[in-house]
């Protein structure tokens, strides 16, 4: 028998493949949730900066990633599984009809109040359980938009709308797990280059420079492409992983606030 390195939470985990090069994805998928409890559909698998393609399960393990004698290990990262989604969503739809919760309508109310300045300000207001919620979006002087539009939208509509999409799951996750599995001075130049290099993309949209990072860069290389939960949040930012570089491909403006937000949560604690 074969063996394989697969790192997880800091632990090395050897794991038994066939011989000859006939192990398949799926059996290696197999092998690590028997050993480590990670199910199928939750695990993400990285390999030298990239991630390995675990969409098919027939597929040789040797055609997915470099599995020799001297190959580097394999980095899983757990996400959440089919089955814990689906449960997610049914207790959700419990509580909307129980609650008998539904949003009607979705408004911008004007700014009540000055940040900083007057003792209360109102950000939002839901009336009726649900079936009106005004949102104050726009800052004091009416120029611009709050930073936080996303998160009072989703504390306004969490309990009474749909799931965050599964890319938001993917950032929520990924820095999930960098808090949970890694010291903060250990991932601090980490979050901090992440936070720069989305708020590039935010303060300069129309600049392709800023959608492209090369792998070779000594700081990404150094600092961030060491840890497989940064990698998977940039996926899931809307970078896609070619040769040499990540390059932003699908761009979301909210997901790029939700990236950056969640990012500015940890910039305190490692500053």
């Amino acid at each position: 028998m074969a063996s394989m390195e697969v790192q997880f939470k800091g632990q090395a985990y050897p794991l038994a493949l066939a011989e000859g090069s006939t192990a398949t994805v799926g059996e290696l998928q197999e092998q690590i949730e028997h050993v480590l409890g990670v199910p199928k559909d939750a695990q993400r698998l990285f390999q030298k900066r990239r991630r390995v393609d675990c969409s098919d399960a027939t597929r040789l393990v040797a055609d997915a990633c470099d599995c020799g004698a001297q190959a580097p290990p394999l980095y899983l990262v757990a996400g959440a599984s089919a089955e814990q989604i689906e449960e997610m969503r049914h207790t959700h739809s419990a509580v909307q009809a129980e609650q008998q919760i539904r949003v009607g309508v979705l408004a911008e109310m004007p700014p009540d109040g000055k940040v900083g300045v007057d003792p209360v300000c109102v950000l939002g207001l839901n009336q009726n359980k649900g079936q009106k919620i005004l949102l104050r979006l726009r800052t004091d002087d009416l120029l611009g938009f709050r930073k936080f539009l996303r998160y009072v939208l989703l504390a306004s509509t969490w309990r009474h709308g749909p799931l965050p999409c599964d890319r938001e799951r993917r950032i929520h996750d990924a820095i999930r797990h960098l808090q949970a599995h890694y010291s903060v001075e250990s991932v601090a130049k980490a979050v901090s280059l992440l936070h720069k290099i989305v708020s590039n993309i935010i303060s300069h949209p129309a600049d392709a420079k800023f959608r492209s990072i090369r792998k070779a860069n000594r700081l990404f290389d150094g600092q961030v492409a060491r840890f497989p939960e940064c990698l998977e949040f940039l996926l899931a930012l809307g970078f896609e992983d070619q040769t040499e570089k990540f390059v932003l491909v699908r761009e979301d403006p909210a997901l790029l606030w939700i990236g950056r937000s969640k990012l500015e949560v940890l910039l305190p604690a490692v500053a």
